[in-house]
């Protein structure tokens, strides 16, 4: 959790009951009062941040665009049962695209480094964000103009930096929060992700590429992506920002070192952005990464979310059943989805393989997700 929120979170806990932020006796603690206090702080940020800047961001489109968005139960399960506070980087980051859609350069880089500092996630968007903005900055009639331009965007970024930085370089403790903001020591994946590296660990185990797993990482992400930021900075569109943004947050999701389920979310919300033009995919999107969320679920004792997952499902297929082939196989695919998540929870338990039922829903999703980024990185090519 930054600085920041933990300060202010332990002002606010310590003024209800000192019980729920004292050192080492408050770890473990489940009083139905502190989860009361958790949960509130937690939904207090979605509908104060996130909820009011999407709104602003879709004003405009088609009512039920905007109640698939809004709604989107990915988020509120992550948030709302695992105790997390996404919304608060991802209210930033959406905060930053309408700035960057109404050529405020310097506010959007304001928002960008608070909602990255606040969750490093926020890494998988730098990539499109930068491309973007020096595409937009860069005047081939006036370079000069475009250089003080970009050194101006350039010294509001550090600044930014540098002011929410100052109670760690004051400490003397930048070291201990890089390690944490980089666990490379962790591993590559953690749990049953639905990700490259653990979709198809069962093969990728036997070759030997133990000790070179960061840089082939690291690697495919920038080759994956490559291409859209390419054409993002040959065509800095605002319908190219929003696929590209999308593109390589799957890049990150699929191929990165250390992956969590929730940072799916990092690609559905600008996805979501694409509603009114892509209904089929994203709709289909945001579902197999519902399903995604699943495992999450099981391990917080969650799993009545999943009624959720499935109403959502229906009243989205609901609106685009018409749509021609894409819709049926749309259906088939997330039904699907469904019976893995029954079968994790009513399958028979294998004792050799103890973890097949959450592999298979990670190699499910996985796949999904790749057909989505080449999808997505397609459409940035097709001319509107």
């Amino acid at each position: 959790m930054p600085f920041q929120s933990l300060s202010e979170d332990q002002q606010k806990a310590n003024k209800i009951d000192k019980s729920y932020v004292a050192l080492t006796s408050s770890r473990g603690l489940e009083t139905i009062a502190h989860k009361m206090f958790m949960r509130v702080s937690a939904i207090l940020p979605f509908y104060l941040i996130y909820i009011p800047t999407l709104v602003y961001l879709i004003s405009g489109k088609s009512v039920m665009h905007s109640v698939f968005a809004l709604f989107y139960p990915g988020l509120l399960v992550i948030d709302n049962g695992h105790f997390q506070y996404n919304s608060v980087s991802l209210g930033l980051f959406l905060a930053m695209i309408l700035c960057l859609f109404r050529n405020r350069v310097y506010l959007g880089s304001v928002f960008f480094v608070a909602a990255l500092n606040y969750k490093q996630m926020e890494l998988y968007h730098a990539l499109p964000v930068f491309v973007f903005i020096l595409s937009k900055s860069v005047n081939k009639t006036e370079p000069m103009q475009s250089l003080i331009k970009i050194i101006k965007i350039g010294m509001v970024v550090i600044c930014s930096f540098i002011l929410l930085w100052l109670p760690f370089i004051a400490t003397g403790t930048i070291q201990d929060v890089l390690i944490r903001i980089f666990p490379f020591n962790r591993g590559i994946y953690e749990d049953k992700v639905a990700s490259f590296w653990c979709a198809f660990s069962v093969v990728l185990k036997r070759l030997p590429i133990q000790n070179i797993q960061i840089h082939i990482s690291t690697a495919m992400v920038l080759l994956s992506s490559s291409v859209s930021l390419v054409r993002l900075f040959l065509k800095p569109s605002t319908r190219n920002f929003k696929l590209t943004l999308v593109t390589t947050s799957l890049s990150f999701f699929l191929f990165s070192f250390h992956v969590h389920e929730k940072t799916i979310l990092l690609a559905v919300i600008p996805a979501i952005l694409l509603l009114p033009e892509y209904p089929e995919h994203v709709l289909w999107m945001l579902n197999i990464s519902n399903i995604s969320l699943f495992d999450l679920c099981l391990k917080d004792n969650s799993t009545s979310f999943v009624f959720f997952f499935f109403f959502y499902f229906l009243v989205s297929f609901s609106f685009v059943k018409n749509s021609g082939k894409t819709s049926k196989i749309h259906f088939v695919s997330v039904l699907l989805g469904f019976f893995l998540c029954a079968s994790q929870l009513y399958g028979p338990r294998i004792p050799r393989f103890p973890h097949l039922y959450q592999l298979g829903n990670a190699f499910y999703c996985c796949i999904h997700f790749i057909y989505f980024l080449i999808f997505f990185t397609l459409e940035s090519f097709r001319k509107v």
